[in-house]
């Protein structure tokens, strides 16, 4: 992971967020990865990244706990507009072995084409069977969200408004939309691509 940070300054110029920075999470050597593709050039054109948590309660109730725990621990001031998502949020059925997915990155020249799509429906899989998580989740800005990006990327479940910020964390939005993938959505994925591939 401190080469992904390394990575990821190198590529977009900024910091990697607390949820994969290595100097503040305890990962091990199989605790979280990362992935890029790379051009005929042998240029970075997409990043993305996974960890593992055990979640003993629920998605609801822990997550947003375990984000201003790591943007506290690295002195980022980051205040929500409210302490868990709304009421009959999908988080509240999550819980057990559940993977986290961010830090997605598409270079411009490659955000229209069919690439990306793949190559987080191929890092959604190698989280599968790394570590058989009951779910997969992320955060995605609310435009993104609505013109399909998330559905495309392999998560079925989206929900509006899950995460909501008076201070926002640097490079989120105010109003940020939930992703959502079951184990057995991930296990649809894989039959697809198999079909596809016939």
């Amino acid at each position: 992971m401190a080469e992904f940070k390394r990575e990821r300054m190198r590529v977009r110029g900024d910091l990697v967020s607390p949820m994969f920075d290595e100097e503040i999470n305890a990962f091990g050597e199989h605790k979280a990865f990362w992935m890029r593709a790379m051009n005929d050039q042998n240029e970075t054109v997409m990043l993305q990244a996974y960890r593992v948590d055990y979640i003993d309660t629920n998605l609801a109730d822990w997550s947003l706990t375990w984000m201003l725990g790591l943007y506290h621990k690295r002195s980022e001031p980051v205040v929500p507009t409210f302490v868990r998502p709304p009421l009959g949020s999908q988080t509240e059925q999550v819980n057990g072995q559940v993977v986290y997915f961010g830090e997605a990155w598409v270079h411009p020249d490659r955000r229209r084409e069919s690439l990306p799509d793949l190559f987080s429906r191929y890092g959604m899989i190698l989280a599968l069977l790394k570590w058989h998580p009951s779910a997969i989740w992320g955060c995605m800005y609310e435009h993104l969200s609505r013109r399909g990006h998330s559905v495309r990327w392999g998560y079925p479940i989206i929900e509006p408004s899950v995460y909501r910020w008076e201070w926002e964390p640097e490079g989120a939005s105010k109003n940020e939309w939930l992703m959502l993938a079951r184990r057995s959505d991930l296990e649809v994925l894989i039959d697809e691509a198999l079909y596809r591939e016939d």
